[in-house]
Formats: C-alpha cells, sequence, structure tokens
C-alpha cells in the first residue's frame, strides 16, 4: 500500500514538473511518468495479492473459532463474522479488478456498508464471549444449587435453595432473550436482568442465612441429647457428632465468606471431607438405637437420632 501511495505521488509530482517543463525536457519527464504509471500498476497487483491473502487468513481463523465454538451464541454471532469477512474479501476483490470509476464509486460504496456489518459482528463476538462467560459460571452455580437441593433435608433449607436457584434460571432466560431481541426492547431487559441479579443475591444470602440457622438448630438438638444421654457409648457417639456437626457449620460459614475462587474451592473440598465424618458419626448413632449397654444393660438409644 505504502509503495502504491509513493508511485502515484511521483506521478503527480511528475505532472506538475511537466506543465512548467521546457520542450527539451518534456520527452524525458514523460518517459518517467510513464516507468511510474507501470510500478503503479505492479504495487497496485503486489496490494491485491496480499490484501486476498490477508482476507483468506482471517476467513480461515474465524472458521478455526467457528470449529472449536460450542456455546450457541457465539457460534452464531462468528457465523454472522464470517459471512462479513467473506463479503468484504469478494468486494476487494472486485474493487481492485474495476476499471471505471463509477463502478469504483458503486464497490466502494457496499464495502463501507459490509465493514460497518463486519465491525458491528466483532463487537458483538466480544459481548457473546463475556455472555457465554457468564452464562457457563450461572450453570455451574445452578448445578451446585441443584445438588445442594438433593442433599437438603430441612424443609426450610429446601425452600431456600429452591427460591435461589429460581432467580438463577430467570437470569438465564432474560439472557437469552436478550441475544434474540430487538434493539428497542435492549434497555428493558437489560434493566429486568439487573433486578433479577439483585433478587438472586438476595435469595444468596437468605440461603447462608437459613443454612446457618438450620446448623444452629442441629447442634442445639445433639447437644440436647448429650446431656440427656446416660450411657458413656452414647455419649461417645453423640460428641464426636457434634463435633462434626460443628466442623460442617464453620466450613459453611467459611465458604459463604469468602472472595476468591481459589479459596472456594479449596473450602469446596475441605466441607466435603467434613460432610463425609458427619455422615459416619450420624450412622455411628443410629447404628446403636435399640442396643443395650454391654456394662449396664440401659438401652444407648430409645429412639432415632437425627
Amino acid at each position: 500500500m505504502k509503495a502504491q501511495l509513493k508511485a502515484v505521488k511521483k506521478v503527480v509530482a511528475l505532472r506538475k514538473q511537466l506543465k512548467s517543463a521546457s520542450p527539451a525536457k518534456k520527452a524525458a519527464i514523460k518517459a518517467k511518468i510513464a516507468k511510474a504509471k507501470a510500478s503503479i500498476k505492479r504495487a497496485a497487483k503486489k496490494y491485491a495479492k496480499i490484501a486476498a491473502k490477508a482476507d483468506a487468513k482471517k476467513v480461515a481463523s474465524i472458521k478455526r473459532r467457528l470449529a472449536k465454538a460450542k456455546d450457541p451464541l457465539v457460534r452464531r454471532v462468528l457465523k454472522a463474522q464470517l459471512k462479513a469477512q467473506k463479503k468484504v474479501a469478494a468486494l476487494r476483490k472486485k474493487l481492485l479488478a474495476a476499471k471505471t470509476p463509477k463502478a469504483r464509486a458503486a464497490l466502494k460504496k457496499q464495502l463501507k456498508a459490509v465493514k460497518a456489518k463486519l465491525a458491528k459482528a466483532k463487537a458483538s463476538l466480544k459481548f457473546a464471549h463475556g455472555s457465554a462467560k457468564f452464562q457457563k459460571k450461572l450453570k455451574s452455580k445452578m448445578a451446585d444449587i441443584k445438588k445442594k437441593l438433593a442433599a437438603a433435608k430441612s424443609p426450610e433449607r429446601k425452600r431456600a435453595l429452591k427460591a435461589q436457584l429460581k432467580a438463577a434460571k430467570r437470569i438465564v432466560a432474560l439472557k437469552k432473550k436478550l441475544l434474540e431481541a430487538p434493539r428497542a426492547l435492549r434497555a428493558l431487559i437489560k434493566a429486568k436482568i439487573a433486578k433479577a441479579k439483585v433478587a438472586l443475591k438476595k435469595a444468596s444470602k437468605n440461603v447462608v442465612r437459613v443454612t446457618r440457622r438450620v446448623d444452629a438448630k442441629r447442634i442445639a438438638k445433639l447437644k440436647a441429647k448429650i446431656a440427656s444421654a446416660k450411657s458413656p457409648a452414647s455419649k461417645k457417639a453423640l460428641k464426636a457428632q457434634l463435633k462434626a456437626q460443628k466442623k460442617v457449620a464453620a466450613l459453611r460459614k467459611k465458604l459463604a465468606a469468602a472472595k476468591s475462587p481459589k479459596a472456594k474451592a479449596a473450602l469446596k473440598r475441605q466441607l466435603k471431607v467434613a460432610k463425609a465424618k458427619l455422615s459416619k458419626a450420624a450412622a455411628k448413632v443410629k447404628s446403636l438405637v435399640g442396643k443395650r449397654c454391654k456394662h449396664c444393660g440401659q438401652k444407648l438409644f430409645a429412639v432415632k437420632s437425627n
């Protein structure tokens, strides 16, 4: 492109010289103009070849990204970008081959419109990648809530988790609507998404609050059972369960306050181990129900323990 521009500038400068030159020098300047025109043609051909190669590389790059992309929105935007990029390449080829100024003007007009579409597709891709990342994070959170909901035993905690899941599902649905909505409705849907995010935050805080309350109730219940237990074996089993329950409650509290994904992942691992220990301790207490103490002959537990 620079070589072509340099050659054009040289022709313009030589034409100026030709006007003011003496008849003796005019032939030499005309020869120089002819040479400069030939170099313009060579530069134009070279530019056409380089532009075609660059467009082909861009098309190939978009095709590779499209093959790797899994998110439906990202795929849709990449397809639109690929279509626009192919159109730009075809119009550039036509423009470089065009002979008349009228044809060039018409092609330039078309190229400008298609380039605007391409720029729009690129901007949409940036938004789509951000949206896909957010959707992935939200879907992961939904899967986590579903897992907690399946394991939850307290009706109070189940209600709180269901409300949290409902709020997360609403955001996913609204995000989907936003991508398919016309420009006029986007602001309204964005406002709804912001409102839904506030509702999700509120529901998540409520889950934490309810979980703490449920854990506190369980700890209090276990303490009451320890106080009423008469057999050393039943007291020992209940104390192990209480210790495990306290550990689970403490880790849940830490997990709710954790900020970084690394800290959350580490606490989730610890919580999984603590929950396994709690299940084991609860199973031990359950296995003692109806049995009698070897030393005093008393029943270890009159009723089943929760």
